[in-house]
């Protein structure tokens, strides 16, 4: 369904103080709005149409992809939440506060 943008980060934990997927979402994306000059957009992802479907609001930071226990998720940061799925598994968007 959706594709990964060009400019997404490649920034890869293996390990964490996160213990679950959303928590580490949230920890990936509050790193990367502290780092974050000007965002790429990409409106065609899942995790944008989520965003939007859920009234998120602006897009905070690129996508974000991190590692946890061998499965690679991408997570990116709204003005009223994150977004994070298992790469590939573009139907499971799954959503946390910011």
């Amino acid at each position: 369904m959706a594709k990964t943008d060009e400019g997404m980060s490649d920034e890869m934990t293996m390990s964490s103080s996160a213990s679950s997927p959303a928590e580490m979402a949230q920890q990936k994306v509050r790193e990367a709005m502290a780092q974050t000059q000007s965002v790429n957009m990409n409106m065609d992802s899942a995790l944008w149409q989520t965003a939007q479907d859920k009234n998120l609001g602006e897009v905070k930071t690129d996508e974000v992809r991190f590692d946890m226990d061998g499965t690679t998720y991408i997570a990116q940061g709204f003005s009223d939440g994150i977004v994070y799925v298992v790469d590939g598994d573009w139907g499971n968007v799954q959503q946390v506060s910011a």
